[in-house]
């Protein structure tokens, strides 16, 4: 063979070797310097990929996405696709309510109210700046507290309801139907019983239980213009149906009480002061533990009769302890 032949044969032989592919580059979750993106991706993979989301946010909070810092957060605080860190999503939140960010303030807020003493002055003061920077929830959350007279030096209505306005105008429905309850009954506010009516339904539309449940509530009392008891009846059903049990115990009184046109069910009634119950309703375990005593709509059983009135009792619902009293001083 020639020399021209040895070396097309050499070439030949080297061009059928395969040249190694490098090895293929790993898939990033989101590009590093688009903190959007790594949002948007990060959301997107919560469902079925929270590991995946956690590498997102992770992305994008360390270019300052305060929406990343949020979410990233949360599921430290969750433990869901990473292992649980408590201090590190708190600090996560602090960050963000120090950027001047609502939500970081409501997110520690709540945070702290999972420890075993929480420092309601604090929480309130993250409540109220979380308020004061804009966020809903937020509002809705201080309201409550101001109302109840937690974590303030005294309560204040008024207060309450500064911020129970801002949470409605944010489109928080719980924020609405109490800013319209107190609106209708003229609660340390001018009276606007049209106003408050409106928002009371506009919270139940938006299938807020306690909102059905006063409004129809209020039906019935003849509290609100051109009052309607069939219509306050399927407010209560509303409320009902929603899981709330004192919409249920109150549906329960209508039929007991004939309104609107109901008739008295014995059965139906104490299913409904059952249900009231199940659903966490002290009223309503009251009144089932007294149909247990009297078979009234129900097989009698003092036993647990005296269970129900005792569940309402440790619920701190006053009628319930004093039956029990007279109970105990009865058999002495």
């Amino acid at each position: 063979m020639s020399r021209h032949a040895l070396i097309a044969t050499a070439l030949l032989v080297v061009g059928c070797k395969e040249t190694p592919k490098p090895a293929p580059k790993p898939v990033e979750v989101c590009p590093e310097g688009q903190p959007d993106v790594c949002f948007e991706r990060g959301v997107a993979k919560l469902a079925d990929s929270p590991d995946k989301a956690v590498e997102a946010f992770e992305r994008g909070c360390a270019d300052k996405h305060a929406g990343c810092c949020l979410e990233l957060g949360r599921l430290l605080a969750e433990g869901r696709g990473v292992t649980r860190d408590t201090p590190r999503a708190a600090s996560l939140y602090s960050r963000t309510c120090n950027a001047e960010v609502g939500k970081g303030c409501t997110r520690l807020a709540e945070l702290q109210l999972l420890l075993d003493e929480p420092d309601q002055k604090e929480v309130q003061r993250l409540f109220d700046r979380a308020c004061d920077l804009g966020d809903a929830d937020g509002c809705l959350e201080a309201g409550s507290r101001w109302a109840a007279g937690t974590g303030v030096e005294e309560a204040s209505k008024k207060e309450a309801l500064s911020r129970w306005e801002k949470a409605c105008a944010g489109g928080v429905a719980r924020g609405c139907a109490s800013l319209g309850l107190n609106l209708v009954l003229g609660l340390e506010v001018k009276k606007d019983p049209e106003r408050g009516q409106k928002l009371l339904l506009q919270a139940c539309n938006a299938s807020d239980a306690h909102a059905c449940k006063d409004l129809g509530g209020l039906h019935l009392a003849e509290l609100v213009p051109e009052p309607d008891p069939k219509k306050g009846v399927v407010l209560l059903e509303n409320a009902c149906n929603l899981g709330y049990g004192d919409g249920c115990n109150e549906l329960a009184v209508a039929h007991a009480q004939e309104l609107a046109g109901l008739t008295r069910d014995a059965s139906t009634i104490a299913r409904l002061f059952s249900k009231a119950c199940r659903l966490a309703s002290p009223a309503g375990c009251s009144n089932y533990g007294i149909a247990l005593f009297a078979g009234d709509g129900v097989e009698a059983d003092a036993a647990a009769g005296r269970k129900h009135l005792e569940m309402a009792c440790a619920a701190k619902y006053d009628d319930a302890c004093k039956i029990i009293e007279k109970m105990d001083d009865a058999e002495e």
